[in-house]
């Protein structure tokens, strides 16, 4: 089983580059959607960021926007969790622990 990350972004986008300073040291194939149009095209990606999850090549979770590391690692969790990808969860909601302050 074999899981990939594909960020789409943009040099120019705020977002694009908060996402980039939360994930920092996560394992992600990025693709600039100026530079590589195609791959855009290819995965519909419309707006950024975008991650897509694929896992054995196959898509099976995308999330828009920021998330933070903990929902980034609960969606890993959630994919690797699962042999068959059919059975995967993509609605699923992310419920964050409670914080102490």
């Amino acid at each position: 089983m074999k899981i990939e990350v594909l960020k789409f972004y943009a040099d120019w986008c705020g977002p694009c580059r908060a996402l980039s300073q939360r994930l920092e040291g996560e394992k992600l194939t990025e693709i600039n959607i100026e530079k590589d149009h195609e791959t855009a095209v290819k995965y519909r990606v419309r707006t950024i960021p975008v991650l897509v999850f694929l896992k054995d090549g196959v898509e099976v979770h995308r999330t828009t926007g920021l998330i933070t590391n903990y929902e980034y690692n609960l969606i890993l969790n959630e994919i690797s969790d699962k042999k068959d990808v059919d059975n995967i969860d993509v609605t699923a909601e992310i419920v964050k622990p409670d914080t102490e302050e």
